[in-house]
C-alpha cells in the first residue's frame, strides 16, 4: 500500500477490520496513530505523553519502556507524584511520607541538598533533630555532636554566653554538662 496515496487518518483503515489496529500491548492512550507515528518509519515513534490515560508506570515498568535507573530514590510514589510529564524536568515537589530510607540517603548533597556548611558539626542523622512535617524548629539531641560547645553557641548558630554569665576563659564543657 502506498500510504502516502491514502486519503482519512490511520484508523480510518487501522480498525481491526480493514487493517490491524493497535495491539494489545500497545500503550494506553487516546493519541491517533499519526500523532506519534509516521508512515515513513513506524518504529521509533515521537512519543506525546498529552494523551496518556494510565499512570507512567503503567508503561515505564523495565519492559514496555525504561523504568526507574538504579540510582532513583527508593520511594512508593508514583513517577507523576513528584515529577512533571510535560517536560520531564526534575523533581518538582517530593511527598517525603511515601520516601523509603533515611533523609541521607537522598539529601547527600549530591541527588537532593545536604547539610549546609553553616549547619552544627554532628554526627546525627537529619531526622534525630528534624521532622519532614516542620522542617524548622529541630529538637537538638546533643550526644551527636562532634565539636566544643562554642563551635555552636557563638551566638550566631546559636545562643552564646548570655550578658549576665561570669567572665571566663574556660570551655562551656568545662563547667556545664549538655546532660
Amino acid at each position: 500500500v502506498d500510504h502516502a496515496a491514502v486519503q482519512g487518518t490511520c484508523v480510518s483503515c487501522h480498525n481491526n477490520s480493514t487493517a490491524p489496529g493497535k495491539n494489545v500491548n500497545h500503550i494506553t492512550s487516546s493519541n491517533q496513530c499519526e500523532d506519534c507515528h509516521s508512515t515513513n518509519s513506524w518504529s521509533g515513534a515521537v512519543f506525546d505523553h498529552s494523551g496518556i490515560t494510565g499512570n507512567c508506570s503503567s508503561c515505564h515498568n523495565g519492559e514496555a519502556e525504561t523504568g526507574l535507573p538504579s540510582v532513583h530514590i527508593a520511594t512508593d510514589n508514583t513517577c507523576e507524584s513528584c515529577h512533571s510529564t510535560n517536560s520531564w524536568t526534575p523533581v518538582t515537589r517530593v511527598d517525603h511520607a511515601a520516601v523509603q530510607g533515611t533523609c541521607a540517603s537522598c539529601h547527600n548533597g549530591s541527588t537532593a541538598t545536604g547539610k549546609g556548611n553553616n549547619h552544627i558539626a554532628s554526627s546525627n542523622q537529619c531526622e534525630d533533630c528534624h521532622s519532614t512535617n516542620s522542617w524548622t524548629g529541630a529538637v537538638f539531641d546533643h550526644s551527636g555532636v562532634t565539636g566544643n560547645c562554642t563551635s555552636c553557641h557563638n551566638g550566631t548558630q546559636a545562643t552564646g554566653l548570655s550578658s549576665n554569665h561570669i567572665a571566663t576563659d574556660n570551655t562551656c564543657e568545662s563547667c556545664h554538662s549538655t546532660n
